[in-house]
């Protein structure tokens, strides 16, 4: 059974950011007020913890994988996004740097058309490798740049 499992590009700058974002609205009440009671203070870090686990999620399980025997493209992100698509079936591949809400955590992307209309946006490491996968597989994909 082959199987190529490809990781997502990273923009850290970007995870960064909304880490400190997090962080910061969680530690301003906490530097304000030094006469908190701990439920108070629970009550302040709490909603700070889950947005920082799901980021975690995302950073360490958003991956594409190619399964030459069954043709399929597995796109994972957390346990938030889990599809799987025919490869025989995707049309044409672009490159794009949208903003659009993705399984993909960088800005340098790639927009996979599969069929007429439906469209999945990834940022696989290795564009060049993961396209040229691809098209071995499916050799009628267009490929934009």
């Amino acid at each position: 059974m082959t199987m190529t499992i490809y990781r997502s590009k990273i923009d850290y700058w970007l995870w960064i950011t909304i880490m400190a974002i997090v962080l910061f609205c969680v530690t301003i009440p906490l530097f304000t007020n030094r006469n908190l009671n701990w439920y108070i203070l629970l009550t302040l870090i709490i909603p700070a913890i889950i947005p920082t686990l799901l980021i975690l999620s995302l950073l360490t399980n958003t991956n594409y994988t190619i399964d030459e025997n069954k043709q399929t493209l597995k796109v994972k992100s957390g346990f938030l996004f889990n599809s799987k698509y025919d490869i025989s079936k995707i049309t044409k591949i672009k490159e794009t740097r949208t903003w659009l809400s993705a399984p993909a955590l960088s800005r340098d992307r790639i927009e996979i058309t599969i069929g007429r209309y439906n469209k999945v946006i990834i940022s696989p490491e290795n564009k060049e490798l993961f396209i040229n996968h691809l098209s071995r597989l499916n050799p009628n994909i267009k490929v934009v740049k």
